[in-house]
């Protein structure tokens, strides 16, 4: 009768045991068997010859076989520790959605401008707005001038719903020049104010300086270093060449009336020119080309009473968001403009001076 150990006490399986423990364990288990078979296995005719002399121990075979496992603790309680389950906290019912508090959002839409929104100024409404000049641009051409006397001229102003008075000052002294241009609303609220001052060489008006003021707040100006032959501005940091014949947006009205003036008595039937080209510079650092084009001769109705024939001149704008500039020029008052007129590329009403009296030379020295 074969003698066989206890049966072992059933453990907890535990799950997944690895595939490298299974196989030594079979080994082992195998191992054990055959060593209790040659141990106590009876033999009827005594000891055969190659047989065992002496039984071998069980743990030889099983260390011979099967190399020692790593060692592995595994720590079982005596009594099972029952699960200690907290209770989950009870959820608390949603609210309907209707009464879920909704945050309060304020929408801000902005408001339209007044009707008695900043006109632009004598010159332009969007100074950075103008075509940017390119680096091979060469300079404008430098035209013969026939410079006006001293003269003051005074305007009616309007633009839209808005309307006021403006008047141009025009003072030449020896070789240099102040111009000063000036425009008023309703109760004579101030609306812009500019001022241009310089030399006068042989190319006409030379600019030194040229301020700009909107609404009774800070000017801003540009500044014409003919020695160093740029321009900067009291704002933005780039400059542009100070050619010969530059303008700023005051003084190009002035000019454009003395270019033509001069051509006119040059020239052998009296005309204008059919096109006149200037580098004209704003306050606010824009700068750009300003081609006028003789469009032909129209009747101008007056405040003061008579119609007065003028040269229609068409400055159209080079890129979308520039200005289109209209001069009305007078060749019995000088070329002096009978009206002159802004209107931005981007929309909104135009801005329009018509001359209301017969220009004053005494107030203008």
């Amino acid at each position: 009768m074969l003698w066989m150990p206890a049966r072992p006490e059933r453990r907890e399986r535990r799950p997944g045991p690895r595939p490298r423990v299974l196989a030594p364990l079979a080994l082992a288990v195998a191992a054990l068997h055959l060593a209790l078979l040659l141990r106590w296995a009876p033999s009827d005719e005594g000891e055969r010859p190659g047989a065992l002399s002496r039984p071998v121990p069980v743990m030889q075979v099983v260390q011979a076989i099967v190399p020692p496992p790593q060692q592995q603790v595994v720590v079982t309680p005596a009594t099972p520790m029952p699960a200690i389950t907290a209770p989950a906290p009870a959820a608390a019912p949603l609210p309907h959605a209707a009464a879920l508090p909704l945050p309060a959002v304020t929408v801000r839409v902005p408001e339209a401008p007044p009707a008695s929104a900043e006109p632009p100024t004598a010159a332009a409404e969007a100074d950075a707005d103008e075509a940017p000049i390119a680096a091979g641009d060469t300079p404008p051409p430098v035209y013969a001038t026939t410079l006006p006397g001293a003269t003051q001229l005074r305007y009616r102003m309007q633009r839209g719903p808005l309307s006021g008075e403006a008047q141009l000052v025009w003072r030449p002294d020896g070789d240099r020049y102040t111009l000063h241009f000036e425009a008023r609303g309703g109760a004579g609220r101030p609306l812009i104010e500019q001022h241009s001052q310089g030399l006068l060489d042989a190319g006409g008006l030379a600019p030194d300086r040229f301020s700009d003021r909107r609404r009774a707040r800070g000017a801003q100006s540009a500044h014409f270093d003919r020695g160093g032959g740029r321009i900067h501005f009291s704002g933005p940091g780039h400059a542009y060449p100070a050619w010969p014949g530059a303008q700023d947006r005051l003084g190009w009205i002035v000019q454009l009336a003395a270019i033509q003036s001069a051509a006119a008595h040059q020239s052998s039937d009296g005309l204008p020119l059919p096109e006149v080209r200037l580098f004209v510079v704003g306050a606010r650092g824009g700068a750009g080309w300003w081609t006028f084009q003789r469009q032909g001769r129209e009747t101008v109705a007056t405040p003061f009473g008579t119609p007065v024939e003028a040269w229609h001149y068409e400055r159209r704008p080079a890129i979308a968001r520039d200005l289109h500039v209209e001069a009305w020029l007078d060749p019995a008052r000088g070329f002096w403009p009978v009206r002159l007129r802004w209107r931005p590329a981007i929309g909104g009403p135009a801005l329009e001076l018509l001359l209301s009296a017969e220009p004053d030379m005494a107030a203008g020295r």
